[in-house]
């Protein structure tokens, strides 16, 4: 009465029971795990080894898993295996050792449950990681890229401004030069007011090349900082004289 109500109780029971001996042989499988091996009956599997189900990759992980349980250690083991009909099921198994038999040899109860949604599942997210992985990665390199490409422009745009202010200085110098020698001829009031300011648009626009040339500086790390005593009229006196003859055309008055 015992053990047909043990028995009972292992049928009943919605995962996989099984036991297997020493050799790893199916001596008892309840009707959940005939249904998971997909077998007709008990007599289809009884005497099978278990190992035989299992993949080839890993036979050894449960060759060693076996062997540990039959030792005496309790044990836990996910594997895939292929059932009768060639389906392709995950399986969490937890394994007990069994030494009270008749024979004296010790035997194995393990406890499976089918686990092939979850395995599918975490699949699915590994290759959505790898996926995302690969997308940050390219990403990553299309930002390399184009940070490269903004620093090569960057660096074209430098050589470039430098180069210009300086093809743009040496005729400004002779400018400079030539309204030095003009204003040491002889000259009315009214043409050495116009010399001055000639003289003082050109030092102004010289001063813009030197800020031009200051930007590559900046971006070199070399720009150095001074201090000098300015004189704020002479600075707007000379900035509203440039500004003279625009204001003239345009009928305004301009003065300081």
């Amino acid at each position: 009465a015992s053990e047909a109500r043990l028995r009972a109780i292992i049928e009943a029971e919605p995962e996989c029971v099984k036991i297997v001996d020493a050799e790893g042989r199916i001596v008892q499988m309840n009707a959940a795990g005939l249904a998971m091996i997909e077998a007709e009956s008990f007599e289809q599997v009884r005497g099978q080894k278990i190992i035989g189900f299992v993949s080839p990759e890993q036979r050894e992980a449960y060759r060693i898993f076996g062997n540990d349980v039959l030792a005496g250690r309790r044990g836990t083991l996910e594997f895939e295996i292929t059932s009768l009909k060639g389906r392709h099921l995950w399986l969490d198994t937890h394994a007990v050792p069994l030494r009270e038999q008749q024979d004296g040899r010790p035997q194995m109860l393990a406890v499976t449950r089918d686990i092939t949604e979850r395995k599918q599942a975490e699949a699915v997210l590994r290759r959505l990681n790898e996926s995302l992985e690969q997308r940050v990665a390219e990403r990553t390199a299309d930002l390399e890229r184009a940070r490269r490409e903004a620093d090569g422009a960057n660096r074209a745009k430098s050589a470039f401004l430098a180069t210009m202010s300086h093809e743009i200085r040496t005729p400004m110098n002779g400018v400079v030069g030539m309204v030095d020698v003009l204003a040491q001829s002889s000259l009315s009031e009214h043409q050495a007011g116009l010399l001055k300011t000639i003289r003082e648009s050109a030092n102004g626009l010289l001063g813009i090349i030197d800020d031009i040339l200051d930007f590559s500086k900046i971006e070199a790390g070399r720009l150095e900082l001074e201090q000098v005593p300015v004189s704020i009229g002479d600075l707007v006196e000379g900035l509203c004289n440039s500004l003279v003859p625009v204001a003239a055309r345009k009928g305004v008055e301009l003065s300081v």
